[in-house]
């Protein structure tokens, strides 16, 4: 700080001194001598800043400071400047001023050039920085100064290297060659290699290689491939059958894209057998998962195969919209897709009948009555999952592997499997029974991850496990990297997330690793699960009424109990635009900006673009609320003698134009 004020200082000087000599060059002649005479004082006063400002460089720098050649001359024309101002010869002095004051001059105009030219720090939106960070910057600017030996620019260089690689606390074992230690030492690496994953990563990374079948399978015991695409095909078109005549029977209006709100009757429940007892809500309005019954048309499936083949990898796939035409079947469909597409039945040798059968139990696990957390919730997120990991490969050729890809889609299938509805604080402050299995550390997460685990391996005798003919070694693998991309969706995560992937960004060979590619991974499932608000505007405003519906519920709760209401969960004071527009502007927008630097696809996506749209929406929202609020504010000014009754109407305004607010964007909901 005190080196950036010191700075600012010189700049000023120099600017200063730039316009004095150009000001006395330009009208010299025309001025008298007591006029010269102070100029000269000024000169003199400036030349002594300046000898002062070269002392301190000196003092800060030591003699390298006298090493850039511009540096030296300028520091050789104020010296010789100061001393010719004692000289008594004064015509020879003003001729020698003139052209000393010429070089200066020429001088100062380069200083000022050369800071125009260095680049600045954009202060566009929030900036996450982090004591790496400034570590990093140090080391850049010592490797940078010329004096510095090759060798100790080498070691700098290498200090960088082990920073951004994550490898700051590796244990490295020396190579002690003698007979009587080598017993020692190979005890002391197998025990290295069982406390640690380097073993690990290095498995991983012969699974990068393209014939990552063969290698993950050992081949010996790798069956002859299944056309695998011929009966997911065939299990898809029987789902969206099925799906399609149960809607079809009961002459449900297919235009009617959106969830009925409908009242619970009495003792209906809002639990599954898994948290029976753990999740309990009074009776209240919900989203049924049934469309609204108005017209009795029909749906077509093989049409509905065509709309969903047409979308399925872009970012305008609209999983409301296919919600209202596949019931729950949502989830079940893409990922039977989803795998086929890139080849995981053959790599992994999973049954297609398997992982329909894992999909059908996760979307039975999905509370049909939450408003937000469902089963078309988590195949929204497996939809996104699935084009990010398609852009990022299009960007960076060959990124995401097919483990890669295993890992994703289930972590998305499996992120928020049987979610209560409400959020991690809210059990945390009502001492859940989820919260006290957990330490209240990510309790929803880990809940989530371990019950899906339980699942895919009690359900069905463990026949509705997709990892079941993986190797031990494998699975591990596969498990660790699972968990810690559900992990990644817990949202008060999200700053050292962000955090750590702008560091490791700076390795120009990132993702090199296990540790680099997980967290990659994290990134693209929370980016996932965070996706809506950098849909096309018309999708994204179907999916806020939603989530907006189950903080509400969350609010009711909180003050049933006696418990202050969280943030935008009042349903008394809705304030829609501004609890998305902050959602947007600390969570969405930084993310994927990061992502779009890392991969230029997401760029041509036009996500972050939707990003700008949709916060633009709220901001025009909010500014004419507060615009009707200063109307307000004038009128109620107006007629002092009714000050209590118009406070009063006041309260009462406010509150129904909060409920309005909030009908006007279920209306809209509705309508679309």
């Amino acid at each position: 700080e005190e080196n950036r004020r010191f700075e600012i200082l010189v700049y000023a000087l120099v600017s200063a001194y730039a316009v004095f000599i150009m000001l006395v060059l330009a009208v010299q002649q025309e001025l008298s001598q007591e006029v010269l005479d102070v100029c000269d004082g000024i000169d003199v006063a400036f030349l002594v800043a300046f000898l002062v400002e070269i002392v301190i460089r000196l003092l800060a720098n030591g003699s390298a400071y006298l090493q850039d050649p511009w540096q030296f001359v300028d520091t050789t024309v104020v010296v010789v400047s100061f001393a010719f101002t004692f000289q008594s010869d004064t015509n020879k002095t003003i001729g020698m001023l003139r052209l000393l004051r010429l070089l200066r001059l020429v001088l100062v105009l380069r200083k000022a050039q050369a800071d125009t030219k260095r680049p600045r720090a954009a202060h566009a939106g929030l900036s996450f920085t982090t004591p790496v960070d400034r570590v990093m910057e140090t080391l850049k600017e010592v490797q940078g100064l010329k004096k510095l030996p090759q060798s100790l620019k080498e070691k700098v260089q290498w200090c960088n290297e082990i920073i951004v690689t994550n490898k700051l606390y590796d244990i490295n074992i020396g190579q002690d060659r003698a007979a009587e230690n080598a017993f020692i030492e190979s005890e002391v690496h197998e025990w290295f290699k069982m406390a640690s994953t380097q073993d690990m990563e290095g498995q991983n990374s012969a699974m990068v290689n393209k014939q990552l079948g063969t290698l993950l399978m050992a081949g010996s015991r790798r069956v002859q491939p299944v056309q695998y695409a011929a009966v997911a095909d065939q299990v898809i078109r029987d789902e969206l059958n099925s799906a399609v005549a149960a809607i079809n029977s009961s002459k449900t209006d297919v235009q009617e894209e959106v969830p009925a709100i409908a009242e619970e009757e009495e003792g209906s429940s809002r639990r599954t057998d898994a948290i029976q007892g753990m999740v309990q809500r009074p009776n209240m309005r919900h989203h049924s998962s049934s469309p609204n019954k108005k017209l009795a048309l029909t749906i077509d499936p093989l049409a509905v195969r065509e709309n969903m083949d047409a979308y399925k990898d872009t970012w305008s796939f609209d999983a409301v919209l296919f919600e209202s035409q596949t019931g729950t079947k949502l989830l079940t469909i893409l990922a039977v897709d989803f795998f086929a597409g890139h080849d995981l039945y053959n790599a992994f040798e999973i049954p297609v009948a398997v992982l329909q059968e894992f999909a059908h139990v996760l979307e039975r696990g999905h509370l049909k009555t939450n408003p937000y957390h469902t089963a078309t919730h988590a195949a929204d997120v497996l939809q996104a999952f699935h084009v990010l990991a398609l852009l990022i490969n299009q960007s960076r050729k060959d990124c995401l592997n097919q483990q890669d890809m295993l890992v994703g889609l289930l972590a998305a299938m499996m992120h928020d499997f049987e979610h209560p509805g409400y959020s991690n604080r809210y059990l945390i402050r009502t001492v859940h029974p989820i919260a006290m299995r957990y330490n209240d550390l990510s309790p929803l997460e880990n809940y989530h991850v371990a019950e899906s685990f339980n699942t895919m391996l009690t359900s069905q005798g463990g026949k509705a496990d997709p990892l079941q003919h993986l190797t031990e070694a494998q699975y591990q693998q596969v498990r660790k990297a699972i968990i810690q991309s559900v992990f990644a969706t817990d949202n008060d995560l999200h700053p050292q997330l962000l955090s750590t992937f702008k560091t490791k960004m700076m390795s120009k060979d990132f993702p090199s690793s296990t540790d680099d590619k997980q967290c990659l991974m994290n990134m693209l499932i929370h980016g996932a699960d965070i996706a809506n608000p950098t849909r096309p505007l018309e999708i994204y405003l179907k999916w806020v009424p939603r989530i907006m519906e189950e903080f509400w519920e969350q609010g009711d709760q909180e003050k049933a109990a006696g418990l202050p209401i969280s943030p935008y969960a009042d349903r008394q004071m809705p304030n829609v635009p501004r609890c998305q527009l902050g959602f947007l502007e600390m969570l969405v927008v930084p993310l994927f900006m990061f992502l779009e630097k890392f991969a230029h696809a997401i760029e041509d996506a036009r996500i972050n673009t939707n990003a700008q749209v949709n916060r633009a929406h709220y901001v025009a929202q909010i500014e004419q609320q507060e615009a009707d609020e200063t109307g307000q504010h004038s009128r109620r000014n107006v007629g002092r003698g009714t000050r209590n009754s118009a406070g009063m109407a006041r309260v009462a305004q406010h509150s129904q134009a909060g409920r309005n607010g909030a009908m006007r964007v279920w209306g809209k909901f509705k309508r679309n």
